[in-house]
């Protein structure tokens, strides 16, 4: 719409309040009287107000927090613990992966300076890899 537009619009809608609604009588109204209504009905609720700011402390304030806090707390928590539990299994599976290398590799050591004649040696040599035996002995990895 246009400025132009939107001036005409105006003018039509003030002029239709006017003729439903009389003008108000503002030279007529007792302002100091009106003035002092309003503030004698809204004593008591200011006065609620006083009371509660002066005697409010820090756990007014939290308590007022509390019911809608709650349970974004608690879902907080499920999350962080599902996700706990999911690390630590995680970190159980690399120590058993890490506790089953080193025990391989100390069974290869441990092997490679055994006698032949041992069966646990036997069993080792038979299912072991030849290239990873091989690289043991020459690298010592």
């Amino acid at each position: 719409m246009s400025g132009h537009n939107e001036d005409r619009l105006e003018a039509w809608l003030r002029e239709r309040l006017r003729a439903g609604a009389p003008e108000p009588p503002v030279d007529e109204v007792d302002w100091p009287a009106l003035r002092a209504r309003i503030a004698r009905r809204a004593e008591p609720a200011l006065a609620r107000l006083r009371r509660t700011a002066r005697t409010a402390t820090w756990w007014d304030y939290a308590a007022r927090w509390a019911r809608p806090a709650l349970p974004a707390a608690v879902a907080a928590a499920a999350i962080l613990a599902l996700l706990l539990g999911r690390l630590e299994r995680a970190g159980t599976r690399a120590t058993e992966s890490a506790t089953v290398a080193s025990a391989e590799r100390i069974t290869v050591e441990t092997a490679i300076g055994a006698s032949p004649r041992d069966e646990e040696t036997n069993a080792l040599f038979a299912s072991a890899d030849g290239d990873v035996l091989l690289r043991e002995a020459v690298t010592g990895r």
